[in-house]
């Protein structure tokens, strides 16, 4: 859109490429942002603030908030709605707020976050990958890769494991479990709390995945063929490894 409108131009400042950029391209998919998830009334406003409320489980904004925070949150934990029954009684959300106290002191406990070994497998994901990209610019550089741009599709590369959601949560999680093998009488209902929240889903990815190999193996196959013949198909696919790939 923004090429576009620059071909169209005769004369063009960088206050105008802004001007536009910012009330023509930018600022509807504010709107449309602030429609869904801030908005009171918004289709996904309740999700943002599950989301918002999960981080009195993250021992590192625990460690670093006062406790009338974190009890504000926890009577944000409701908004996950009416499959998390245990969120909206006020007894249960009660007995986390008092321990509250019990999940800082925890917090405050000295914890290697870098040397488990899940996070070392992270950061050698990372510089093999690092080490390939540097390959395909070197073969791009010497005219043997025609391909210049990045073939990581929609992932994000970040330089910093604390920067990556996935992978903080990961080591949330790691951290959970480890607490709760070294303390197990301590935050026995945030421990409940957490079972609760790490069974929610917030991406719809997988099941994406899903109807894109039911399209793929329509398409291959034809759109006569049973039921049960696309069942098997599909659940052939996945076992043999194929379930992200249109091979």
């Amino acid at each position: 859109m923004i090429e576009a409108w620059c071909n169209d131009q005769k004369y063009l400042t960088e206050a105008d490429f802004w001007e536009y950029a910012t009330d023509t391209v930018i600022k509807p998919g504010l709107e449309k942002y602030t429609r869904l998830f801030v908005a009171e009334r918004g289709d996904h406003t309740n999700l943002m603030k599950a989301f918002n409320a999960s981080r009195v489980f993250n021992p590192m904004f625990v460690k670093e908030n006062g406790i009338d925070v974190l009890t504000l949150l926890v009577d944000d934990l409701k908004h996950f709605g009416p499959g998390f029954k245990e969120f909206a009684t006020d007894e249960f959300c009660d007995t986390l707020k008092s321990e509250l106290k019990e999940l800082k002191n925890l917090a405050a406990i000295e914890f290697d976050w870098s040397n488990t070994e899940k996070s070392k497998q992270y950061e050698e994901r990372k510089q093999r990958k690092k080490l390939r990209f540097l390959r395909r610019l070197n073969l791009t550089q010497i005219g043997e890769d025609t391909v210049g741009e990045n073939r990581g599709g929609r992932s994000v590369q970040y330089n910093d494991w604390k920067d990556d959601p996935g992978e903080v949560s990961r080591r949330i999680y790691g951290w959970w479990t480890t607490m709760l093998i070294a303390k197990p009488t301590s935050c026995q209902t945030f421990r409940t709390a957490l079972r609760l929240v790490v069974l929610m889903q917030p991406s719809s990815a997988s099941v994406e995945r899903v109807f894109s190999q039911l399209n793929h193996i329509r398409r291959r196959c034809g759109y006569k063929m049973l039921e049960e013949t696309l069942e098997v198909r599909l659940m052939l696919r996945y076992q043999l490894g194929k379930g992200n790939d249109f091979e």
